[in-house]
């Protein structure tokens, strides 16, 4: 049963906006993640995430650059990497990705012989970190043609590489946990069709890539509808998401730091299991431009961003909370309960999109606050031109 003042104070939030909406609880929390470049990790690297315990990593292990002699495996780069994290005991997500010269001109590998020597790789890199490494994540953005290179993305021929990779390494490790890749675009469609035709298939978990230059709360309509897209309803992992600077040059620190934490718990509101978050930073002149403009630290100097900031505080709060106990919706901004570690106690989160004005949240109850805002004695205004905020208050 809900505590009373609980009921007493969403039902004064609805009344104050007469456009409110009640909505149903919500439960379980995701966790948080981040995507790194495993092999960018230096030791300030390795102690900065260490500030965070228990963190769960996502990184690749090219094939590239571990096969480069047939049937010849040097996991040198990934070793060396692999030691610097151990002390902080990081929960480890690797993906096995991208083509090999050695193979099919380094196209994706859709030709038998391809689809072998990659399986072959797979099960020579589980067995050599199955100790060091959680999950495992066969390739990258397969619907994707700049990923998989060469022919025609094809839910088919995904499919048939997932099923020899996995057959492979469960050969090699019967106990590993393996999800198919994060789909770019968040394109369920494509993922549902490849789990239907895998003979490992259906697949228990959906993994998307939830990259947008809109608002972040519309993840939740393509998570409901991954959520819903067979039965049994698959577990939704997002593995991939971030907004990058130079896609709107009016993105301050700030504005990155709200969208961070609005587009986490708008993933929880949609039941997503995982989020990861792209990226922590790089210093590698080969990654596209794509990839920049998401870091969160600056690894070439050493030097944390204000966005970092913002994954800490959120990290540290997703771990100190357990679920969703309420939500109301009103005009341009959500306001969610959090059950605070099974206290029976709560907080807050109210999630404001571009020109919201909130009302009813005096400035003694607020805890924190994230995103560009402008305040006044009894109201605060998020500008129009900004990344939207987040506010953490007490009721």
């Amino acid at each position: 049963m809900l505590r009373r003042d609980f009921v007493e104070t969403i039902t004064a939030a609805a009344l104050a906006h007469r456009s409110a909406q009640m909505r149903p609880a919500v439960a379980t929390l995701p966790s948080l993640g981040l995507c790194v470049h495993l092999e960018e990790i230096d030791e300030w690297a390795a102690s900065t995430l260490g500030n965070l315990p228990g963190l769960a990593i996502r990184g690749d292990i090219f094939w590239s650059h571990s096969e480069v002699t047939r049937s010849h495996y040097a996991f040198d780069e990934t070793e060396g990497v692999i030691r610097l994290l151990s002390p902080f005991h990081f929960s480890i997500l690797a993906i096995l990705d991208y083509g090999n010269p050695l193979y099919s001109r380094g196209n994706a590998p859709v030709d038998s012989a391809a689809r072998r020597a990659f399986a072959d790789f797979a099960a020579a890199a589980v067995s050599r970190f199955r100790a060091s490494v959680g999950w495992w994540q066969i390739y990258n953005e397969p619907n994707l043609p700049q990923m998989w290179r060469g022919p025609k993305p094809d839910p088919t021929a995904y499919a048939e590489l997932y099923d020899s990779a996995y057959i492979s390494i469960k050969r090699a490790a019967p106990e590993t946990k393996v999800i198919p890749a994060g789909m770019g675009g968040a394109d369920w469609r494509f993922w549902a069709q490849a789990s239907e035709r895998a003979r490992t298939g259906p697949w228990p978990v959906c993994a998307l890539h939830a990259y947008r230059r809109t608002d972040p709360e519309t993840i939740i309509g393509d998570v409901q509808q991954a959520a819903g897209s067979m039965t049994p309803a698959p577990r939704v992992w997002i593995t991939e998401w971030g907004y990058s600077r130079l896609w709107r040059p009016d993105l301050t620190e700030e504005s990155v730091s709200a969208l961070l934490h609005r587009s986490y718990w708008g993933a929880a509101v949609a039941g997503a299991e995982a989020v990861f978050w792209y990226h922590f930073g790089t210093k590698n002149p080969q990654v596209p431009a794509t990839g920049l403009g998401f870091e969160l630290v600056d690894p070439e100097k050493h030097r944390t961003r204000r966005a970092w900031d913002a994954f800490v505080d959120l990290y540290r709060r997703s771990k100190s909370a357990t679920r969703i106990v309420g939500r109301v919706d009103g005009d341009q901004w959500t306001r969610l309960t959090i059950d605070n570690s099974g206290t029976g106690e709560h907080f807050f989160v109210t999630l404001a999109r571009q020109s919201a004005k909130i009302t009813d949240i005096p400035r003694e109850s607020i805890l924190i606050r994230w995103g560009d805002l402008q305040s006044g004695d009894a109201d605060v205004m998020v500008p129009s031109t900004s990344g939207g905020a987040v506010i953490y208050h007490r009721a």
